[in-house]
């Protein structure tokens, strides 16, 4: 009833009033849609870490925007179009609220594609015109050398000419043909030059055509904010079509010297994006399962029953154990110590900073620290937390100086030793760190790497 209304108000007014009715009614319609365009911002995101599953990638970006007061709409693009959604998770930092994470497909390269292609054919045609140009040049140099040609005979039949005549004669043609002569190699070049010119526009316009685009993802953040901030975002999800397998290289220079295996990752991606010097970490494990072995509860037997089943409820399943290893004397954190849960093939190293981190098994009880030059050690697990110190093992340092320094540390100090300062060194591979888990392992690139995509 209140449209009929508001249709017979309009009609029964004259018509300058209805033009102006019409003008109302249009800008109360345009108006709302530009307010939320106005509150829909894109922005880039820079790609910072990659781990790597034998089957799909773990992504991490981050970025920042600037957002106005109240709910807008932020949306991360030029991303994967192969992330999971239910994988995404979206850290905020600032003065705001997270109220929403989804993700869509953004198909407007796919759109662009035909535009791209117009634009290639416009160049070839404006080429082949200026060939065929040339080409129309070169006609006109051929027709002016053949008509100089047909009137290269001098005077009649009865009569000669003179030297002076002949002179001018042989002047007249050597410049006229030197002219057309020179013009003919210039034009030449110049089509060789436009024909590769062309022949390489065809093959681009060739790839296009057959290219297949793949559109991109987008995360669609809506936030609210009190007033205007900067945000930052960290963003992290999965995606397909990525992962790695092992390969062994394995060689040895004759029977009697030992066999040297070295470990290899075959790592593809084919995400669609291209990784960039990122933080580049291998993983064997699997995203979508846990990373806790299951414990298997205890069953014992009787004569009265066959089975009788105590669970253990109080049993904590993620013990996380972190720690240190300094040196001692000094005080001084050590890298690269081997730490073995005593009991399992379960261990790591430390890093830089001498720090180490392990998940414990329910029965484990002892850690053991091993490191070149340093006395092994033994340390009972009593806490979340392991302050170890190792000392120095003097016997084993003179061993280590004596057999694995002797070419470079004892050169020109021990006799009988000489080592050519020219002598080629051996190229290093690709440094990385290995973290042993209770069911997993990762291998981390210590230098940032870049991967292609496809």
């Amino acid at each position: 009833m209140q449209f009929y209304g508001i249709a017979f108000t309009i009609a029964s007014y004259k018509k300058t009033h209805l033009m102006k009715h019409i003008i109302i009614l249009t800008l109360i319609l345009v108006l709302p849609i530009c307010g939320r365009a106005q509150n829909e911002k894109m922005f880039n995101t820079e790609l910072e870490e990659v781990t790597v599953y034998l089957e799909g990638a773990l992504i991490t970006r981050i970025g920042e925007i600037n957002i106005s007061s109240g709910k807008s709409t932020i949306i991360a693009k030029d991303l994967s179009p192969q992330i999971d959604e239910q994988s995404i998770q979206v850290k905020g930092y600032g003065d705001f609220k997270i109220l929403s994470v989804n993700k869509r497909i953004d198909y407007s390269e796919e759109l662009r594609k035909p535009e791209k292609v117009k634009l290639l054919n416009e160049q070839i045609e404006k080429i082949e015109a200026q060939v065929k140009s040339k080409n129309s040049r070169l006609d006109i140099l051929a027709e002016k050398r053949s008509l100089l040609n047909e009137n290269k005979k001098l005077g009649g039949q009865n009569s000669g000419v003179s030297l002076i005549q002949l002179q001018q004669a042989i002047q007249f043609y050597d410049k006229e043909l030197s002219f057309i002569s020179e013009e003919e190699i210039r034009l030449e070049n110049e089509i060789n030059e436009l024909e590769q010119r062309i022949e390489k526009l065809n093959k681009d316009l060739a790839n296009r055509l057959n290219e297949k685009y793949l559109p991109s993802g987008q995360v669609i953040i809506k936030v609210d904010a009190q007033a205007a901030t900067n945000a930052k975002f960290e963003i992290n999800y999965l995606i397909t079509n990525a992962g790695w397998y092992p390969k062994y290289d394995v060689r040895v220079e004759d029977i009697t010297q030992k066999m040297s295996l070295t470990y290899k990752a075959q790592v593809y991606q084919n995400s669609g994006i291209n990784w960039k010097d990122v933080n580049l970490r291998l993983s064997n494990g699997n995203p979508n399962k846990s990373g806790v072995v299951p414990e298997l509860e205890t069953w014992y037997l009787n004569y009265v029953r066959n089975t009788i089943y105590r669970p253990n409820y109080g049993r904590n399943r993620d013990n996380k154990l972190n720690g240190v290893v300094v040196d001692s004397e000094t005080g001084k954190a050590l890298p690269g110590v081997n730490v073995l849960i005593i009991g399992s093939t379960i261990g790591t190293i430390t890093d830089l900073q001498g720090r180490f981190e392990l998940t414990i098994p329910q029965n484990a009880s002892h850690l053991r620290f091993s490191f070149i030059g340093m006395k092994p050690k033994v340390a009972r697990i009593n806490d979340t937390y392991l302050r170890v110190e190792m000392e120095p093992d003097v016997q084993q340092l003179s061993e280590v100086v004596v057999t694995g320094y002797a070419k470079k540390a004892l050169q020109g100090k021990v006799a009988g030793v000489s080592i050519s300062k020219n002598e080629d060194r051996e190229a290093n591979s690709i440094s990385t760190s290995v973290r042993t888990n209770q069911t997993t392992v990762d291998f981390e690139v210590e230098e940032p790497y870049s991967l292609s995509s496809g």
